[in-house]
C-alpha cells in the first residue's frame, strides 16, 4: 500500500529541496509528486517506482517524472543506436514527441532488487501499436538507467502452429 502524506506540517520536517518535485525529509526518506500528491517513495519496491515513471509521463506530469529519475539518469534505445543523458533531456523528448506519447498499457513487471523489467503496448495516435521491453536499474530508490526496445506484432508463421498456442 502506498503511504500517502497529507496533512504535514512544515514544523513536523526538515525539508531540504532537492529537485522540484522531491523532498527530502529527515527521518523519513524520500518523497515526491505523483499524480498531484505527496508521496512516500521510500518504501516502493522497484517496479513500483519504474511504473509510477512511465504514469507520470503518460500523465504529462513532467516534474514527478523527472523527481523519480536520478541525477545520474541514462537511457538507451539499442534499435536507433540513441543514448540519452541526463533526466533534462529525456524529460525534453516526451514534451516534444510528435503527435504526443503514446498511450500506454503494463503487460508485466518484475522487479528484484534495483533491477526491473516492465513489458508494455504502446499504442500511438496514428493506431499504430508497439510491444516494449524496458530493462530498467535503480539506485538511491530512483530509476539511474533504462535500455528500451520496441517492435511490432507480426502475424506469426502458419508452419510452427503446431506447436504453439495463440495469445
Amino acid at each position: 500500500m502506498l503511504g500517502f502524506i497529507v496533512g504535514w506540517k512544515q514544523r513536523d520536517l526538515v525539508i531540504e529541496r532537492e529537485r522540484r518535485g522531491t523532498l527530502r525529509m529527515a527521518g523519513s526518506g524520500t518523497a515526491a509528486t505523483v499524480g498531484g500528491r505527496w508521496v512516500d517513495v521510500d518504501g516502493w519496491d522497484g517496479g513500483q517506482v519504474a511504473e509510477a515513471v512511465w504514469k507520470a509521463l503518460g500523465a504529462r506530469d513532467w516534474e514527478a517524472a523527472k523527481g523519480l529519475l536520478h541525477g545520474d539518469y541514462v537511457q538507451e534505445w539499442p534499435q536507433s543506436g540513441e543514448r540519452i543523458v541526463g533526466r533534462d533531456n529525456a524529460i525534453a523528448i516526451n514534451q516534444q514527441f510528435p503527435g504526443g506519447l503514446p498511450s500506454m498499457r503494463f503487460r508485466r513487471t518484475l522487479a528484484g532488487g534495483d533491477l526491473v523489467v516492465l513489458e508494455v503496448e504502446l499504442t500511438y495516435g496514428d493506431g499504430s501499436r508497439y510491444l516494449g521491453v524496458s530493462v530498467i536499474e535503480l539506485r538511491d530508490g530512483k530509476v539511474v538507467r533504462e535500455t528500451d526496445y520496441f517492435a511490432q506484432p507480426f502475424q506469426a508463421p502458419q508452419w510452427r502452429a503446431q506447436w504453439v498456442e495463440r495469445m
